[in-house]
């Protein structure tokens, strides 16, 4: 028997992110790296001390950049659905790799609708709630930073 129905995981490149689901999805992401990332600081913080003494070390570099790529990969699975959302080729999220580039792919992600009907790559999806409370949640947290920068600018510059 061949079961052509496909689980809508956010990990998976098939398929499309609207807008909600793709700022979701990237803080769930922030979140989980973020408590992974102070685990490890708690449970071995001599090794994060050898990797500041060490920076230079060739090999410290290549642990390092090998880590960031397996950082990355997540995040660009998430670029590459939120492009199929508007009926765009997924390698379009390689530009966010390149400087200053990436802001405007950021920007583009962001802003360009998503297409209303069926595309290429697929239905259009609903966001879940737990996305769009994130979603909320992020965009909140960010007024709420840029108002105090607007306040405290006076201090600070």
């Amino acid at each position: 028997m061949n079961n052509t129905t496909q689980i809508d995981s956010g990990w998976n490149r098939d398929g499309r992110f609207n807008r909600m689901s793709f700022v979701g999805w990237n803080v769930f992401y922030g979140l989980m790296m973020t408590i992974l990332m102070l685990m490890l600081l708690i449970m071995m913080p001599n090794t994060f001390n050898a990797i500041i003494e060490n920076a230079e070390s060739p090999t410290t570099q290549v642990v390092l950049f090998i880590i960031n790529i397996i950082i990355l990969i997540p995040a660009l699975i998430f670029s590459v659905r939120r492009l199929h959302d508007f009926n765009v080729s997924g390698w379009f999220a390689l530009l966010e790799l390149i400087p200053l580039l990436n802001i405007l792919m950021f920007l583009a992600l962001m802003l360009i609708p998503s297409s209303e009907t069926s595309n290429k790559y697929g239905e259009p999806r609903a966001s879940k709630t737990w996305e769009v409370v994130l979603a909320f949640l992020f965009f909140g947290l960010l007024l709420l930073i840029l108002v105090n920068l607007l306040f405290a600018a006076r201090y600070i510059f």
